[in-house]
């Protein structure tokens, strides 16, 4: 197991190791779909984001949610 950066969702940022990422991703490993978004947004994979979709029953509680009083 290799630490090849963090993310903090607060301030929007992070920090990876871009050829030790690039090393992973060419030997064979996938991010999840949340981090290659992240991996593109901050230029390290040049392929194109990965929309995520929700099902039906998520979307509605979340929906509910905002709309709430």
């Amino acid at each position: 197991m290799e630490d090849l950066g963090s993310y903090k969702p607060i301030y929007k940022n992070g920090d990876r190791q871009k050829e030790r990422v690039l090393h992973w991703v060419k030997m064979g490993a996938q991010p999840t779909i949340t981090a290659h978004n992240l991996l593109v947004k901050q230029g390290i994979v040049t392929t194109p984001k990965i929309a995520i979709k929700m099902p039906k029953a998520v979307a509605k509680v979340v929906e509910e949610k905002t709309t709430a009083p």
